[in-house]
């Protein structure tokens, strides 16, 4: 009981220090000096782990107390009313502008081919709002719950499907389409993996959540391993 309240504490304040972490990522200007190289060391090297305990959490929290089928397509429903709903109104928003500006604007030269497909496709794959994209891969990681489901009842065959995803993610394989010229993933085996293995650990939630608590100890042992794991399955 002690060890799922320091665990929850846990959950509360590492999706808290991830945001920041991936604040700084983005704030990062480059530059030169003592000053830059500490900034580009940080932004390029602790704080990419940010993203893969997102990957990691979502996973774990999404299966946590799904014991049955019926669960887990409750809890799909539920999450995609709450996802899929923000993400098609912000990629939508911002589509209308960006098509508008385009149009509207005497100065562009830039040809506006306007169509159902072309619209549904723009909004869809994220056309003008790329940090969408973890949001898009969510999405889909939920709609494949409960084949996922399925292939966590067997541990052997979840542990052969995430040693699968961590040699696609080695090699940095995803599956992507065009959008004007622009590639969008639509499946990433390497955010696969970190996903798919909170989901595994979900099955051994006890000795996990008494393995973080140990490790909690030593944070910067942790965090070199999750580090260690990130530069070898992200790019």
């Amino acid at each position: 009981m002690e060890n799922e309240k320091i665990f929850d504490k846990f959950l509360q304040i590492t999706p808290f220090i991830c945001a920041l972490m991936v604040v700084g990522i983005h704030s990062y200007n480059g530059g030169s000096g003592i000053t830059a190289r500490i900034e580009g060391s940080l932004s390029h090297g602790l704080f990419t782990a940010a993203v893969p305990i997102f990957m990691f959490l979502s996973g774990f929290l999404f299966y946590r107390n799904a014991e049955t089928l019926r669960d887990v397509i409750a809890k799909q429903k539920r999450r995609l009313t709450s996802d899929l709903i923000p993400f098609l109104g912000w990629s939508g928003l911002y589509y209308f502008i960006f098509t508008s500006a385009h149009a509207l604007l005497t100065s562009n030269n830039a040809e506006i081919h306007i169509c159902i497909g072309t619209i549904i496709k723009g909004i869809v794959f994220y056309k003008y709002v790329f940090p969408m994209w973890f949001l898009f891969q969510l999405i889909v990681y939920i709609v494949l719950a409960p084949v996922l489901f399925k292939l966590l009842k067997n541990t052997k065959v979840s542990l052969f499907v995430l040693c699968i995803a961590a040699f696609l993610a080695y090699f940095k394989v995803s599956w992507a389409v065009d959008v004007d010229n622009d590639i969008r993933t639509i499946f990433a085996f390497n955010f696969f993996f970190y996903y798919f293995a909170g989901a595994i650990a979900v099955k051994h939630q006890e000795r996990f959540i008494r393995a973080i608590n140990r490790l909690a100890r030593f944070p910067l042992g942790i965090m070199g391993i999750i580090l260690i794991i990130v530069k070898i399955f992200t790019p």
